[in-house]
């Protein structure tokens, strides 16, 4: 029990200090498509979770900005899906500019009411956001912590996730698929290419792989 008459639990019975203190733990990136694709296959039940998986990582979102998503910010007024989406962001206030592609367009169409002419815009409040809690308020960053993790864990797959993986794992592909390191600094608003690249994932294994296949 501690001075103030609480009663200890877990760390606090072997020490004063947590085990956590001081130790930086990285959230790595999914960086094998076969990894997207198992956690796909664990979501596909799951339209909310299956959406906000799938968009995470095309957008390249921070999870804040993702989560604050409404339906008005994707849909036109007839109910059509839009093609890109521009959000203010939250942490610089900068305005951020995404295209929904076809893998996105999907499983956000999925989400939706639908009836046989297609969504069903008067069940839809699109002041609503689109990945809402239980409680249709907006999932919280630490929610989406955890979710990324469990998925990850059900999925079968190894390793430190968290909110960031979505983002990180939109920086890694977009790398592979060879974008401008420039552009994918600006567009994750970061201070230099080796802050990308850092923050991507990407390592001296992924160099020695692309210096192979150049083999000129």
């Amino acid at each position: 029990m501690t001075d103030n008459g609480k009663i200890k639990k877990g760390w606090h019975l072997v020490s004063n200090v947590a085990p956590h203190k001081d130790k930086v733990i990285t959230v790595k990136s999914l960086r094998s498509k076969k990894d997207v694709e198992k956690i796909r296959e664990y979501l596909k039940n799951s339209p909310r979770d299956l959406a906000l998986f799938v968009l995470g990582i095309n957008s390249g979102l921070r999870g804040n900005d993702l989560l604050k998503l409404k339906y008005k910010d994707i849909l036109t007024p007839d109910g059509h899906i839009v093609n890109s989406v521009s959000i203010r962001e939250g942490k610089t206030q900068k305005l951020r500019q995404f295209v929904i592609g076809k893998n996105s367009y999907k499983v956000l169409y999925d989400l939706l009411p639908k009836n046989g002419d297609g969504v069903k815009l008067e069940n839809i409040n699109l002041e609503d956001f689109i990945f809402a809690s239980r409680k249709r308020g907006k999932l919280s960053i630490q929610r989406l912590h955890q979710l990324i993790n469990h998925w990850a864990k059900k999925a079968g797959i190894k390793g430190h996730f968290g909110s960031h993986t979505l983002r990180k794992t939109f920086a890694y592909f977009l790398l592979k698929k060879g974008a401008d390191i420039h552009l994918l600094m600006k567009t994750l608003n970061h201070s230099s290419p080796s802050v990308t690249l850092r923050y991507a994932g990407v390592e001296q294994e992924d160099i020695d792989n692309a210096m192979l296949r150049l083999n000129l």
